[in-house]
């Protein structure tokens, strides 16, 4: 089971060392890829974002309703390195039960990235690892995984930007663990796989479209009592002048299991290089 957890640890560290000779012929400012609305971006750079977001989930005998307000940041330690964090406070009202609240687990992570130019394009990869502390029982009605154990978060990205079009693949990891890396006899940690792709099209230098897809899959079904998803989320980006940007996104359900099956964010950001 150790050693489950330790690859993707090897690779991160394999990857951020190996960036830095990745790089070739640096895009200039502002020819770089722009962070799509709920997926990382291939890039390193200096932001802020604040966001709300609401969905909700309908069938004929179970209502779901959740509400988040939330904010994330990134700071770039020069070209190829940054640290990232979140924070986050959710409200989810089920049927028949009383309104839950919780709030993000305390998290800090480091991505690093490379890009370069081709043909009539650029390139970027990304990738890196948060970590997310555990939390105190009382959060455990709203969490999907174990509240007294630790979530490791693995992540990488892959871009190509030609002309207004961009197109970035994502992969992420996620999975519980301990301070020893391994798991208690009759234990298994809950783990999940994200695969997403986020497409774009600038119609100006401000305005950008996009349609983001994301898919979840459990790692053990026995194991994760998560849900295996498929969403959708078309969105719009509009930019200022002043590195300030709003975005909006909605959420459709392609395939479900007992998940939002509709829904919507609203986003702030701020660029600060």
């Amino acid at each position: 089971m150790r050693r489950r957890f330790l690859f993707p640890v090897f690779i991160s560290a394999i990857c951020a060392i190996c960036a830095p000779s990745l790089v070739s012929a640096k895009p200039r400012a502002g020819e770089a890829f722009t962070p799509p609305l709920r997926l990382d971006a291939p890039v390193i750079s200096s932001r802020a974002r604040v966001f709300g977001a609401a969905g909700e989930l309908r069938d004929s005998d179970y209502y779901r309703r959740d509400r988040t307000v939330g904010a994330d940041i990134e700071w770039a330690l020069g070209d190829q390195f940054s640290v990232v964090s979140s924070m986050g406070e959710t409200w989810r009202e089920r049927s028949k039960t009383e309104t839950y609240r919780a709030r993000e687990r305390l998290n800090l992570g480091f991505r690093f990235a490379a890009t370069g130019k081709l043909t009539g394009g650029i390139w970027g990869f990304s990738g890196g690892l948060r970590v997310f502390d555990k939390k105190g029982i009382k959060q455990a009605k709203i969490e999907e995984v174990n509240p007294g154990l630790y979530i490791a978060l693995f992540s990488v990205q892959g871009g190509l930007k030609r002309g207004p079009l961009e197109a970035v693949l994502s992969f992420s990891f996620q999975t519980e663990t301990n301070t020893k890396l391994v798991e208690r006899p009759g234990e298994e940690f809950r783990r999940h796989s994200l695969f997403g792709l986020a497409l774009s099209y600038g119609l100006s230098r401000r305005k950008r479209v996009f349609l983001e897809l994301e898919y979840r899959e459990p790692y053990h079904r026995d194991v994760d009592e998560g849900v295996r998803f498929f969403r959708a989320y078309p969105g719009f980006r509009w930019g200022t002048a002043d590195n300030y940007a709003l975005s909006i996104s909605l959420l459709f359900a392609i395939r479900r299991e007992n998940e939002l099956d509709r829904g919507f964010r609203l986003g702030l950001h701020k660029y600060f290089n």
